[in-house]
């Protein structure tokens, strides 16, 4: 589960989606990454045993999607939004980032769709390298009224 949480977070940081740009991009990853991993573990256990771990989870959670978080610059986003929205479809865009050292590859798997409400969604899927640490994304980004792309 905390891998699907640094995908989330990550996924959702990339694209801008997650907060206005007043926030902090560490304290909004820490909150999702929080969220996601107390939720992650509400099944576990029974009265006290289930508590602990739900808290124990989400303190996990916060420090992993902090750590996302704070990756996570303002030009790897508009990359990544420039990716989906450009790429021909299964082809990748690759960049590093000197700053912060990170990689990144954005593949569209698809041409954008057209839906009945005249929302246009793209899929794709980014591979990054955080600190060492690969991680596979997939998801679908929605374009909005003011033009940037929001993970749905």
């Amino acid at each position: 589960m905390l891998k699907k949480t640094v995908v989330i977070t990550m996924s959702c940081l990339m694209l801008g989606s997650c907060a206005g740009m007043s926030l902090n991009k560490e304290m909004v990853g820490a909150t999702i990454g929080a969220g996601a991993g107390g939720a992650a573990c509400s099944r576990v256990g029974k009265g006290y045993g289930n508590t602990a771990a739900i808290i124990g989870c989400s303190l996990v959670g916060a420090m992993v999607g902090g750590t996302v978080g704070r990756s996570i610059d303002e030009t790897d986003r508009m990359k990544t939004q420039q990716a989906i929205m450009q790429t021909p479809t299964n082809q990748t865009t690759s960049w590093y980032n000197p700053n912060n050292g990170n990689q990144y590859a954005v593949t569209p798997v698809n041409n954008p769709m057209q839906y009945n409400n005249g929302t246009v969604c793209r899929d794709f899927t980014t591979i990054a390298t955080i600190d060492g640490h690969r991680e596979n994304i997939r998801g679908r980004a929605c374009r909005q009224p003011d033009g940037s792309w929001q993970m749905q």
